[in-house]
């Protein structure tokens, strides 16, 4: 449990920086989300920021994610936490490419693969994030070689078709 929080408050962290005026983490809903969540009132935190998923703003998607993940505020669901983090990761939210990494890589609601597991650390790395660094590694030492270059490659396909899309 205390991951989870842990990893939701680093999800608040990393990504803030990206604010702007237009950002989710200057709305209301938003803070009122926030207000929920630090006072263990996840229910409301996910009825409040779901509706600024569903609207499409990529950080609330990967806060929908985690919650879904950590079953908190609703019932955990992995498939629903990969579904709300693809969202988000598609739209560059690198705590939501790490909870991918994470899902790959413990075979959570999917079947484990660390190539996945490895591709989805090494995207969110390249965007900054310091746990996916330490994932690489630690996800790295149970590869091959071959697999790790392999990863890389898929990585870097990846942020290549994705970069092309945002800036279209």
């Amino acid at each position: 449990m205390i991951l989870v929080l842990l990893f939701l408050s680093i999800f608040v962290i990393s990504s803030a920086p990206n604010a702007t005026a237009e950002s989710f983490f200057t709305s209301d809903a938003y803070l009122e989300g926030k207000l929920a969540f630090d006072a263990g009132n996840y229910k409301s935190a996910v009825k409040i920021w779901i509706k600024s998923a569903e609207k499409g703003y990529p950080e609330a998607q990967g806060f929908i994610g985690g919650m879904y993940h950590a079953g908190l505020g609703v019932e955990k669901n992995y498939m629903k936490a990969m579904e709300w983090y693809m969202k988000a990761a598609a739209k560059g939210v690198a705590q939501a490419q790490l909870g991918i990494g994470n899902l790959y890589g413990d075979g959570l609601g999917v079947e484990k693969n660390y190539l996945k597991a490895y591709m989805w650390f090494a995207i969110s790395a390249e965007a900054g994030n310091e746990r996916a660094e330490y994932n690489l590694k630690k996800v790295a030492a149970r590869m091959r070689d071959a697999d790790v270059k392999k990863a890389k490659k898929m990585a870097l396909d990846w942020i290549q078709a994705n970069y092309k899309r945002q800036i279209k």
